[in-house]
């Protein structure tokens, strides 16, 4: 198997698939020869009589994923030639994904952008037990079609739930299957700014996935400043955030507490929620540089350190710089942190060869560019 990409027959074995025309009686039949007879065959596979009974009488369409294993495995079939002639998965009423592309294969330019927009503006989240479920959102239209574009490249007609709030676009995929395909290539369920984690490692695999990985990041949390008429020169600056509860111990959480928090400023989402900020600069000031030497040491987040890591590999210089301190409203302490390019060289490779997928800040950093004489004198187009 392999470890970036999923199968049918490694999906949950109670989802239901529809196949091809009259594939799932002719395999029944084939079966039912080999057997002997129907109830045989129920017996030999360890199935109630009617399931193949229902089946053949046109009652039944579908046939789980546990079944079906069972009569390729009774007929000595390569699961694999079935990867073409599944035309539907469900689990209810609704088909979950028409015309399934498998396997699918998460080791692509488009996996990789599509990992690049789950550690952003996407989550992959536990819905209850053994429920995971994506979201992704975005209040540009161009990003929430690219997402369902590059969706449905890889796993096919994927149902999407759709919703309107607060200016935003919010998509939900309301299936375990897709998740499931990114859980596999190393994404993590849960909240991104309190787990932490690196990474996926296919992404560092080579250069057109690191390509499209950033693309998607930048498209989603990144942003240009400077030029514009600003009066100084551009730059492209990544944003994220991540808790460090866990490297401040009591005594330290009750100086944020006393000195920080008092004179921290609220910040209000368009999704709603709030959280307190201030400064890097002035807690350093307010507590001492030694207060902070260990969270600065090891409390950065590791998406940033590895983007930084992945852009240097593209010989894009950048670097790492801690804006702030949070508290959100549940009183969890983050570290915010901003990852900078603002080298010329940086600058226009990484309008060459990267690029944002949003085309209001691919013409951004463009008009920046121009303005400064640099895009003409490198010949970048």
């Amino acid at each position: 198997m392999n470890e970036f990409s999923l199968n049918w027959y490694e999906l949950n074995e109670n989802n239901y698939v529809n196949l091809k025309e009259n594939l799932l009686i002719e395999l029944i039949d084939k079966s039912i020869v080999k057997a002997g007879n129907i109830f045989r065959l129920s017996k030999q596979l360890n199935l109630s009589d009617p399931t193949f009974y229902y089946v053949k009488k046109g009652k039944i369409k579908q046939i789980s994923i546990r079944k079906l294993k069972k009569l390729m495995n009774y007929l000595e079939l390569e699961y694999e030639y079935i990867n073409d002639k599944i035309i539907e998965i469900r689990k209810g009423n609704i088909a979950s994904i028409k015309n399934p592309k498998f396997p699918f294969k998460l080791d692509t330019n488009d996996g990789a952008f599509l990992i690049g927009c789950l550690v952003s503006d996407g989550t992959l989240y536990q819905e209850r037990k053994n429920i995971q479920r994506i979201k992704y959102s975005s209040n540009d239209e161009e990003s929430i079609n690219t997402f369902i574009n590059k969706i449905q490249n890889i796993f096919g007609e994927v149902y999407f739930q759709k919703e309107c709030k607060r200016g935003n676009t919010y998509l939900k995929i309301g299936n375990s299957i897709i998740p499931q395909a990114f859980i596999k290539v190393g994404i993590k369920i849960g909240n991104k700014t309190k787990l932490n984690s690196n990474l996926p490692r296919v992404i560092f695999r080579d250069k057109e996935l690191t390509i499209n990985y950033l693309k998607a990041a930048f498209s989603d949390e990144g942003s240009v400043g400077g030029g514009n008429g600003k009066g100084y020169n551009p730059y492209l600056i990544l944003n994220r955030s991540c808790w460090i509860d866990n490297l401040l111990n009591l005594n330290m959480k009750k100086h944020i507490e006393k000195k920080l928090v008092p004179l921290m400023k609220i910040k209000q989402f368009p999704t709603g929620h709030k959280n307190q900020f201030i400064n890097f600069k002035k807690a350093k000031e307010i507590l001492g540089n030694e207060f902070w030497i260990n969270i600065e040491q090891n409390g950065l987040p590791k998406f940033l350190q590895d983007e930084s890591l992945l852009l240097s590999k593209l010989n894009i210089k950048n670097r790492l710089w801690i804006r702030g301190i949070s508290k959100t409203q549940n009183g969890h302490y983050s570290l915010a942190c901003d990852l900078f390019i603002s080298n010329k060289q940086g600058l226009l490779k990484f309008y060459k060869e990267v690029g944002f997928s949003l085309s209001r800040k691919q013409d951004k950093l463009k008009k920046a560019l121009e303005e400064v004489g640099w895009l003409d004198k490198f010949n970048v187009v």
